[in-house]
Order: C-alpha cells, then sequence, then structure tokens
C-alpha cells in the first residue's frame, strides 16, 4: 500500500508549513519511505529518512491507489522503482525553497513526491491535507 503522509513541518512560519512524504507498507510486512528534505540550502530527496520512518500523519494521510490494470504489489515496486531513480536524478539538484516551489528551479518535499508519483504512473486523489503544502496540488486525479 502506498500511502501519502503529512505532519508539521520543522521549524516553518507560525507552525502552519506542512512536511508530506511517501509510506510504502509492501506485503510481506518492509516499509519503504521517500521524501524531500533541505540540505543546505539544495533539496534533497531521501529514502527512509529517519525522521519520516515512524512518523505519525499529525495532518492527515491519502492512499495513493495504483493506476488501473495494476495489482497492489506491482505499483509498491513500481514507486519504489521510481523513488530510486528520482533520488539518482534530483538528490541536492534543485535550490530548496519551502513556500514557493515551481518543481523547475526550486522545490521541496512536494516536489519529490510529486515527481515518484508521475514517474511511476499514479496521480493523487483530490483529498486535501491539512496545512500549508505548496507544490501539492500539481498531480491531481480527476475523480
Amino acid at each position: 500500500m502506498v500511502v501519502l503522509k503529512s505532519s508539521k513541518a520543522i521549524g516553518t512560519f507560525l507552525g502552519l508549513g506542512t512536511h508530506v512524504w511517501l509510506e510504502i507498507n509492501a506485503e510481506d510486512g518492509t516499509k519503504t519511505t521517500f521524501s524531500g528534505s533541505k540540505v543546505g540550502s539544495l533539496l534533497g530527496a531521501i529514502k527512509n529518512y529517519r525522521r519520516d520512518f515512524d512518523k505519525p500523519a499529525h495532518r492527515g494521510f491519502i492512499e495513493i491507489l495504483a493506476p488501473e490494470g495494476v495489482c497492489d504489489s506491482d505499483w509498491d515496486a513500481a514507486i519504489i522503482e521510481a523513488g530510486d531513480k528520482i533520488i539518482e536524478i534530483w538528490h541536492k539538484k534543485l535550490p530548496f525553497s519551502g513556500a514557493f516551489p515551481d518543481h523547475v528551479v526550486k522545490g521541496n518535499c512536494c516536489t519529490i513526491v510529486n515527481a515518484i508519483i508521475k514517474d511511476a504512473g499514479g496521480c493523487i486523489p483530490r483529498k486535501r491535507l491539512w496545512g500549508f503544502a505548496p507544490g501539492m496540488n500539481v498531480l491531481r486525479c480527476d475523480w
């Protein structure tokens, strides 16, 4: 199962910022996470980030369903493969911008999550997360 989780971002203006990450819970019981985080002045793409691994989703979560015709185990594998690819391509390649990501010249955790889901062939349902998560509306499903 692939879940987009959200919680209060550390050190954000008035505590309104929201950090998002992907959590993949495979049928065999293994868990994998992917997120983006500030590394110096750059955006880091991180797998199994210690701060995200067992973090509660205080600001909500959204299950990211497999595209039509893809079974859950193949979807989990596709997300993990896409996440590994995005790390290779994007890690420390963009300046970090928590509040004003454009996903081309600068980005945040939403940039990484969107890139992974898009690369795997998925989309994000129109459910809203609580808090300020600029960039989460980029990859919405039609439903």
